[in-house]
């Protein structure tokens, strides 16, 4: 008689854990789950769930958005990670951020002011440093149609450079020109970037565009109503027949299939576990791809000291320190400027503390303006160091084509498909090519 009680205590226990564990089942089973809340990741989740689908959307961080973060601790919303439009005219992010309410600014590239020392080029100088970049680019073009896949653009830069440049104030302008066009684009040195892949993204056309609010505010009005899991650790993905069973730092999810938006080097540093393991093409595409370490750094000083012109930059110092600066005033009406700088420069002040990035940032300030004040707030991002990005976005080094970026587009498996910026053909490395991306995957989803 006792020991029926005690089996009966026993099960009237184990009877709540159960049912717990029933409704915790429920509650992360869903018909599609999506590992990541960057842009790509919320577009597939917003389509599926147009199309009727149940979705759950994990995201490693505590908050949405992946590399698109809209900062406000300046007192703005600052993008700290995506922040243009690149090409309003048929960019489908366009009838997005019209709908949201979201206000844009065009940015004036041709408003620079460029300084050798304390003194701005004048509109003559500017006008022969642009003849020359354009000369640089177009020998640099020649030999990208007669290059070979190892070849990478920083050798030709130079030899372009050494032969049409001189050491003048002009020709500093378009050594910096030409690092701009590079460093501050792709976030690597041009030594990284493959000659014969180099410049073979489709563009839209029109103005590139600022977002007063930021992504972010776009970001959170596509967000809405999704059932979004933050900081939810995915470390195993086990997909096949059966469905897809995914372990989480937050337990485990299972779904009929899932929706893969993980940053390329999250998925080249394995931190993310497939079983089995993505398919070959993948694989190789993986191994050839890379991505760059964009480094964004906002200040907000006590007052404006800059000119009034969309971007400044100093040309005469050290050119693996280059930088350029972003007058953020026109749009924020506050003294705020964005600073820029890739490739290996960008890498090193991710391992600085930020009084060290402050202090070199400054140095290069006073270099220009002189005695000017100290910033009252700084931000500034890691990419390349932060483990849920390991990079701002995909690049091709040497070795690499664009169809690599078609390979990994590609499903990989019969319920595991692939979005993201990497994944999109066309426009790899920006905010609609991920958007497109996601899209892309859905729907590819939804057709079997």
């Amino acid at each position: 008689m006792q020991q029926r009680r005690r089996r009966l205590l026993l099960a009237l226990t184990t009877l709540p854990l159960l049912a717990q564990a029933r409704d915790t089942a429920r509650q992360n089973r869903a018909d599609v789950i999506v590992l990541g809340a960057g842009i790509a990741g919320i577009a597939s989740a917003r389509e599926l769930r147009r199309l009727g689908y149940s979705v759950l959307v994990l995201e490693a961080r505590a908050r949405i958005g992946g590399r698109i973060w809209t900062d406000q601790s300046l007192g703005v919303p600052i993008d700290m990670g995506g922040a243009w439009i690149h090409g309003v005219r048929g960019n489908p992010l366009t009838a997005l951020v019209a709908s949201a309410g979201i206000k844009s600014f065009a940015s004036d590239w041709d408003a620079i002011t460029l300084y050798h020392g304390k003194r701005a080029l004048n509109e003559a100088q500017l006008m022969a440093a642009n003849q020359q970049f354009e000369a640089v680019m177009a020998m640099t073009a020649a030999a990208k149609a007669r290059a070979g896949p190892n070849e990478n653009l920083g050798d030709t830069l130079r030899r372009a450079q050494d032969q049409l440049l001189g050491n003048d104030r002009v020709g500093a302008a378009v050594r910096w020109q030409v690092w701009s066009a590079i460093g501050s684009e792709y976030g690597v040195d041009a030594d990284a970037l493959s000659l014969a892949s180099w410049n073979e993204d489709d563009e839209f056309s029109g103005d590139h565009v600022l977002l007063d609010k930021g992504y972010g505010a776009l970001i959170d009005k596509m967000a809405r109503g999704l059932d979004i899991r933050l900081s939810t650790v995915v470390q195993r993905v086990t997909h096949g027949a059966s469905g897809v069973k995914i372990r989480t730092s937050n337990g485990e999810f299972s779904a009929d299939a899932v929706i893969c938006s993980l940053p390329l080097g999250v998925l080249q540093f394995g931190d993310v576990q497939f079983d089995p393991p993505l398919p070959a093409n993948h694989q190789t595409a993986l191994a050839h791809l890379d991505s760059g370490a964009l480094a964004k750094v906002a200040l907000r000083f006590p007052e404006v000291f800059w000119p009034a012109t969309h971007t400044f930059a100093r040309i005469d110092g050290n050119p693996e320190r280059y930088c350029e600066f972003y007058n953020l005033q026109p749009m924020h009406k506050a003294p705020i400027l964005l600073a820029l700088t890739g490739g290996r420069h960008s890498r090193s002040l991710e391992a600085m503390s930020d009084t060290a990035v402050r202090d070199a940032i400054m140095r290069e300030l006073r270099h220009i303006f002189g005695n000017i004040p100290a910033p009252t707030h700084l931000q500034r991002t890691r990419w390349a160091s932060d483990p849920f990005t390991r990079g701002s976005y995909s690049i091709m080094p040497p070795g690499a084509a664009m169809r690599d970026f078609a390979a990994l587009a590609k499903p990989a498996g019969t319920r595991l498909f692939m979005a993201g910026e990497a994944t999109a053909p066309a426009y790899p490395g920006t905010v609609h090519g991920a958007y497109l991306s996601g899209l892309t995957a859905a729907q590819a989803l939804a057709a079997l």
